[in-house]
This record gives structure tokens, C-alpha cells and sequence, in this order.
């Protein structure tokens, strides 16, 4: 019953109320809110990071058409009701100078993650930038965690040596550890940034 509530985009924009500010100041603390950048957002969900982070020349990619009439509403930018793991479909032979990947890849089966990864390097533009924030799966997550996890709908948490793999056709510029907490509460805890750059 919850999957289908956060299916509707104003319950969801409620769910990603947790995590969107601290999420978007990871962004920006790489990309220092460069104005004249051209960002790829797959799996964008309802725009609201757009909106966080107020990027004009801006493209979301979102398979829930819901979503993605919702933030053609309430979001500037370019919004495609569109599959990720098909990203030439969506986007023909265009380029960017950031692809996001925020929260997507729990979401797909590695197969379909492994898809995705190949197709970005013929996205990004020369001297651009892949940010991946995603969880990372450890024994150690607690119950409150893996609680959210399972309500959050990603199946597929990936495991430290599996992004490694994943990210073979790229070079780890950083990467970098964070949680996020309701005052002394971990509500994401095991979560991780990376910065990709094509090979």
C-alpha cells in the first residue's frame, strides 16, 4: 500500500523531505552551483532537486509519468517521462557537463545498473562529471535503516567491491562517506558520494 502512496508525487516530495537539502548540499559542495552547467538527472523523481539547486539548462529523466507531470508544473527544465536504462531513446546523441545519479542505482538490478554506466560516457560531455549518491550496503545498518531502505521501494543495495566493478569504465575522482539524521537519529546512514569522470 505504501509503494503505491509514493507513487503520487506530493507523497513522495513528503518521503524525499529527509534527505533532499543535505543531498543537495553534497552536490553542490562538488560542483560549487555552477550556473552556466548543463546537468542530466536520471531518475529525477518529481523535480525537486531542481529546484534545490536551480540549474537552468537542466534535463530529468523519470520513468513515473506522474512525476514527471508534476515537475514540468513546479520545476524549470526539461522533463522526460523516459526509461534510464535506455538512456538514447531519451536523448539522441546530446551531452552534459553533470550526469546525477541520485538515488537510482538501489533501484535497478545490476544488470540494468551495469546498462546505465555504459551508456553515460557518451553523455558527458569532455571534462565532465558523473555524481553518484546512493547507499551503500554494510551488516552493520540498523533496523531503522533498513526499515526506510525497504520502504524507499530499492531492492538492490549495492555492496562497496560491487560499485568498484560498477564503476570500472571510469576513474573515482573522490568519494566520500555521509549519513543523514534527525538530530541524534540516523535516518541514512551508510550513504556515499562519488565522483566519476569518463575514461
Amino acid at each position: 500500500m505504501y509503494k503505491k502512496l509514493l507513487e503520487h508525487p506530493l507523497v513522495f516530495n513528503a518521503w524525499s523531505a529527509t534527505y533532499i537539502t543535505p543531498v543537495a548540499r553534497m552536490i553542490t559542495a562538488v560542483i560549487q552551483q555552477d550556473d552556466q552547467a548543463n546537468i542530466l538527472d536520471l531518475g529525477c523523481g518529481s523535480g525537486r532537486l531542481q529546484r534545490h539547486l536551480s540549474f537552468r539548462d537542466y534535463v530529468g529523466i523519470d520513468q513515473n509519468s506522474g512525476y514527471i507531470e508534476y515537475a514540468k508544473k513546479h520545476s524549470q527544465g526539461r522533463f522526460i517521462a523516459g526509461d534510464v536504462t535506455n538512456l538514447n531513446r531519451c536523448l539522441d546523441d546530446q551531452k552534459f557537463d553533470y550526469v546525477f545519479l541520485i538515488g537510482l542505482l538501489h533501484h535497478l538490478e545490476y544488470s540494468q545498473a551495469v546498462s546505465v554506466m555504459k551508456q553515460l560516457p557518451a553523455h558527458v560531455k569532455p571534462g565532465g562529471k558523473v555524481i553518484v549518491i546512493d547507499h551503500v550496503y554494510t551488516p552493520e545498518l540498523s533496523l531503522l535503516n533498513k526499515i526506510l531502505l525497504k520502504c524507499d521501494r530499492g531492492k538492490f543495495i549495492i555492496k562497496q567491491n560491487d560499485y568498484r566493478q560498477l564503476f570500472q569504465n571510469f576513474t573515482v575522482v573522490s568519494n566520500k562517506g555521509f549519513s543523514i539524521g534527525l538530530g541524534s537519529i540516523a535516518l541514512w546512514s551508510s550513504l556515499v558520494r562519488f565522483l566519476l569522470a569518463p575514461q
